[in-house]
């Protein structure tokens, strides 16, 4: 975590993501959903993250954070970071509704904050990612039976998008009860 307390901070994160799991109507059934989509998903995460990038790539307020000082595209580092949206995604088709898993996301935010990413852009990316995903579903999945998945995926890429948010908030997660 982010502080010298990373149990309270750890538990923290936990509390906030199960508090909205809950309240938003994410739980087991939604996980399996989820992680049933992996098959159809899984084989098209090039596809999907090279559609995110090459998006963020188009508008110069977001093509800064993949350049080099002289303001060239930055090959090396733009490979990274699509690995690290590869690995999300993957980590997303398994996912858990456990501290790693909140961990995860909530840590991914603290790196996107330091660097200076603005909030409005994680959200921005989210909404890419989410239509890139509810496309591939509706297109795959025939009528009305995509609708489950698709919700589930909305719901949780809505639990993703508060922990990654978090750390804009305040410097440790605050939890209310």
């Amino acid at each position: 975590m982010d502080s010298g307390n990373d149990a309270h901070a750890s538990q923290r994160v936990m509390e906030r993501f199960l508090r909205l799991a809950d309240f938003i109507g994410f739980g087991e059934h939604e996980v399996r959903l989820v992680r049933e989509s992996r098959n159809l998903l899984s084989p098209l995460a090039p596809a999907i993250v090279a559609a995110v990038y090459d998006h963020l790539l188009r508008y110069p307020e977001t093509a800064r954070f993949f350049t080099d000082a002289a303001g060239r595209s930055d090959e090396v580092f733009l490979a990274k970071r699509k690995e690290t949206l590869s690995e999300w995604l993957e980590v997303s088709l398994d996912v858990r509704l456990d501290a790693p898993f909140a961990e995860y996301l909530y840590r991914v935010g603290v790196a996107h904050r330091r660097a200076g990413v603005p909030a409005q852009y994680l959200t921005g990316t989210i909404g890419l990612a989410q239509a890139a995903i509810v496309d591939l579903l509706a297109g795959a999945i025939h009528g009305d039976a995509s609708l489950p998945a698709i919700e589930a995926w909305s719901k949780l890429l809505i639990l993703q998008l508060d922990l990654l948010l978090a750390p804009y908030e305040v410097e440790s997660v605050q939890v209310t009860t």
